[in-house]
């Protein structure tokens, strides 16, 4: 039997559907690397990305379409691999030169960890040529949702348990951000250009000037069609750990090195971020394919709300 590559795509359910029918674009939009269509090797960061897109356009249906393909058949094309510093210093030029939406390598696909964070170096797949657009859209590819959570579910809150012995929410919120496609500061996904992809991944605030991290952090989260809030809390130094009742303990671990937002909130410009990693990716994508469970973040940009407040 061969061996399959597998890859996910997340945004709104119409854009997915659209996909699965066989109507990649390989010219719309752009991303870390120049113009193509991107997939990734981690189902919960395509989920992660659907929602907050769904977030941005008054909570429409979002989904993930998964690509399956055959190893044998993805070799035979011209393939251009990156590490994640080579790939850093391909997205500076390609910055430099104001070209994420146009440029290309002149290859069929790019494949390079996410460049905007730290963690396990979660692949992504930038498909470029109008030979893969072919091939993508063609009937060797699988295509197939995954995922589709509908507009208008209700929102509970599901808290861990310490959250219940005291009763009390955290002060602050562990972000979901996007590395800008001007600077190398963090955005919330609606500061990105249209049609742009920057996959974003977890940030917590610490106290400038201190780099005191809090013991606890309010995590949004979706619980099959639910959107719940779950609570970051460390277990010992940079270690943090969420409780649930369904998946047992999900583990983190807090970056060392600091993060400067760089979009319109005022309020966050003068804090200094670190990411959050996941430390078992394996774990997270299997609560997301076999139950629809994963963490998005706050993700939102509302310069008028409260922090650490989930809207209605």
């Amino acid at each position: 039997m061969s061996t399959k590559l597998i890859s996910y795509h997340g945004g709104l359910s119409s854009h997915i559907t659209d996909i699965i029918q066989g109507n990649v674009d390989v010219t719309l939009g752009g991303g870390e690397l120049g113009q193509g269509f991107y997939l990734g090797e981690r189902s919960y960061v395509a989920f992660a990305w659907a929602k907050q897109k769904s977030e941005m356009n008054n909570h429409e249906d979002y989904a993930v379409a998964q690509f399956i393909m055959d190893e044998a058949q993805v070799s035979c094309f011209s393939i251009k691999s990156f590490s994640k510093g080579e790939a850093l210093d391909e997205k500076a030029m390609i910055k430099q030169q104001n070209q994420t939406r146009t440029y290309t390598f002149g290859v069929d696909m790019v494949q390079s960890p996410i460049i905007g964070g730290g963690g396990k170096n979660a692949l992504q797949y930038k498909w470029e040529s109008s030979n893969a657009q072919n091939y993508l859209n063609g009937g060797t590819v699988y295509r197939t949702q995954c995922g589709q959570i509908k507009k208008g579910t209700n929102k509970t809150l599901f808290l861990s348990l310490k959250t219940i012995a005291d009763g009390s929410r955290a002060s602050d919120t562990v972000k979901y951000f996007c590395i800008s496609d001007s600077s190398w500061g963090l955005v919330f996904p609606e500061e990105l250009p249209d049609d742009y992809y920057s996959p974003g991944l977890f940030y917590i605030a610490v106290e400038t000037g201190t780099h005191l991290l809090e013991d606890c952090y309010d995590f949004y989260a979706v619980d099959r069609d639910q959107d719940v809030i779950l609570q970051l809390t460390r277990s010992f130094g940079q270690n943090y750990v969420v409780n649930t009742d369904r998946f047992g303990t999900f583990h983190f671990w807090v970056g060392d090195r600091p993060f400067n937002y760089s979009g319109r909130d005022p309020k966050l410009q003068n804090k200094e971020f670190r990411l959050v990693i996941p430390q078992d990716e394996d774990m997270f994508s299997l609560a997301c394919l076999d139950s629809l469970f994963f963490f998005y973040g706050d993700g939102l940009l509302d310069l008028g709300k409260d922090e650490g407040c989930l809207d209605d």
